[in-house]
C-alpha cells in the first residue's frame, strides 16, 4: 500500500484518534476477511420463510362490515351508471325517466 504524506494524514485522522489504519494491518481483518463467502443460491430471503397469520374468528362487527362494503359497492355502481345514462342520452329527461324505471 502507498504511504500517504503527512499533510494526508492530518486530514484524514482526529486528534483523539490519530490517522486512521490501513485495512490490511489488524489481523482479525485479513481473518475475517478470508473466512467471508458469499450468499450460496440456496438460502432463502427471510421474510419469504414466514407463515401467514391465521385468520382470527369472525366477530359480528365484520360480518356488519362486510354487508356495509356490499351496499356501498351497489350504491356506487348505480351511481356510474346513472351518471352515464345522462351523459350519453340524447335528452335529460329521457335519461331521468329511463334511470327510474
Amino acid at each position: 500500500m502507498e504511504k500517504t504524506s503527512v499533510g494526508e494524514e492530518e486530514k484524514l485522522g482526529t486528534k483523539v484518534m490519530g490517522a486512521p489504519a490501513t485495512p490490511d494491518a489488524h489481523p482479525e481483518n485479513q481473518r475475517a476477511a478470508a473466512f467471508w463467502t458469499p450468499r450460496s443460491s440456496d438460502d432463502h430471503h427471510y421474510v419469504l420463510e414466514h407463515t401467514p397469520v391465521p385468520r382470527p374468528a369472525s366477530s359480528p362487527m365484520e360480518s356488519i362490515l362486510d354487508v356495509f362494503n356490499t351496499w356501498t359497492k351497489r350504491a356506487e355502481e348505480l351511481a356510474t351508471n346513472v351518471w352515464h345514462n345522462w351523459k350519453t342520452a340524447p335528452s335529460k329527461s329521457d335519461a331521468a325517466l329511463g334511470s327510474l324505471t
